[in-house]
């Protein structure tokens, strides 16, 4: 395990892995499908999503709108902005949340890539992809909570340093395979 974890690390901080370009084309258009949400304990429910990707400005800042549409919940839409982040990295873009919060987005494997943390809320460590598969698209969230549940420890050996391992167990999951319409 120890030269899996070391081998990985270094193909990334060599940069031997080859960054993707991002191509608009194929995502520009409107989607929909049915989101499966779950929180650890507790039943799975289903919520239609209709999500629209359009270029507002080219090559440059892109719209990712998604409505919520929940006999439970009513409507709810989500009206945020890609931007291609100003330095010279293609696989740097920011999501614009349109309300004062930025975020950072990596591009790669084909989808937008995203972690951050909310500051005091329980269950404050998000991750979230959006990435195409064929003419569709997946998108996923899911969270934790910022303490971890375990903690491991692998002592140092002659293939890999001393390190510990922080475990933190997901507690809610929410995903869709978004299903071209045009």
């Amino acid at each position: 395990m120890g030269k899996f974890i070391i081998g990985i690390l270094l193909m990334i901080c060599t940069g031997t892995l080859k960054a993707q370009q991002f191509d608009p084309s194929g995502w520009i258009g409107e989607y929909s499908g049915i989101m499966t949400l779950t929180n650890s304990g507790s039943a799975p429910f289903t919520v239609h999503i209709d999500f629209t990707f359009m270029e507002i400005k080219k090559d440059s800042v892109w719209t990712y709108t998604m409505c919520y549409n929940s006999d439970r919940f009513g409507e709810m839409t989500k009206d945020y902005r890609i931007l291609k982040a100003a330095d010279a990295d293609p696989t740097h873009f920011l999501m614009d949340e349109q309300n004062g919060i930025m975020m950072d987005l990596t591009f790669m494997i084909n989808g937008f890539y995203e972690f951050f943390e909310i500051e005091g809320i329980e269950g404050s460590l998000f991750s979230t992809v959006l990435k195409r598969q064929g003419d569709d698209l997946f998108f996923e969230i899911f969270g934790s909570s910022n303490l971890p549940e375990r903690t491991s420890h692998l002592d140092a050996s002659e293939d890999s340093p001393a390190m510990d391992v922080l475990s933190y167990r997901p507690t809610f999951a929410q995903s869709v395979l978004l299903k071209k319409k045009r």
